[in-house]
């Protein structure tokens, strides 16, 4: 029986992370995933507002901020028992799925391509053209991925500025609810603190 083993390091975006995965005769009889780096970021939020965490939370990541958004918004979504209309997961949805666009042409072209311009392939006959197209900063494609990325930044953008037009009265009377909420706790906190006075 064929055991084979292996351990990949992924630490250039996400942070410290493994994957593993064992092998016998062709057949995978482990895999794991071992997320080893504490960021913190939650602890941010501890005593704010509970809206804060669609302003803070999207920051966690440079590359995937809209992920970052959506879960928060869901969480507080769950939490306050809102419906979503139907037109509004589109809209997410589509975000989303933009923003998966714009994380593998980042991922690819920005991140991974360019490590192929290191000095260590300074002989390899394709470094020259690598170098053209992938060379940070100043290759033809990684420049053309800059910008390409930050027009689907405003597609997202532009697709979020449209939520306030809707027409849809669930979506209106969840936004009503959300600020009756707010108005809420922000009364409650306020006599919270009044009485540890």
């Amino acid at each position: 029986m064929a055991r084979v083993e292996l351990s990949v390091n992924l630490n250039r975006v996400e942070g410290d992370l493994e994957i593993a995965l064992a092998l016998e005769d062709g057949v995978v009889t482990e895999a794991r995933t071992v997320g080893t780096l504490y960021r913190g970021f939650e602890q941010i939020l501890v005593g704010r507002a509970p809206r804060d965490a669609m302003v803070i939370t999207p920051r966690v990541c440079g590359i995937c901020g809209t992920a970052h958004l959506y879960s928060a918004v869901l969480a507080l979504e769950h939490a306050w028992k809102t419906p979503v209309p139907p037109n509004a997961a589109r809209i997410r949805n589509l975000c989303l799925m933009t923003e998966g666009i714009q994380n593998d042409l980042r991922q690819t072209f920005l991140f991974f391509a360019p490590d192929f311009c290191h000095a260590r392939y300074v002989s390899a006959p394709w470094r020259a053209a690598l170098m053209e197209a992938f060379e940070p900063f100043r290759g033809a494609i990684y420049r053309e991925t800059l910008a390409i990325t930050r027009r689907v930044v405003e597609i997202v953008a532009w697709a979020a500025s449209n939520g306030d037009r809707s027409e849809n009265a669930d979506y209106k009377e969840g936004k009503r609810r959300l600020r009756e909420i707010d108005r809420r706790l922000r009364d409650e906190i306020r006599e919270l603190q009044r009485h540890r006075g």
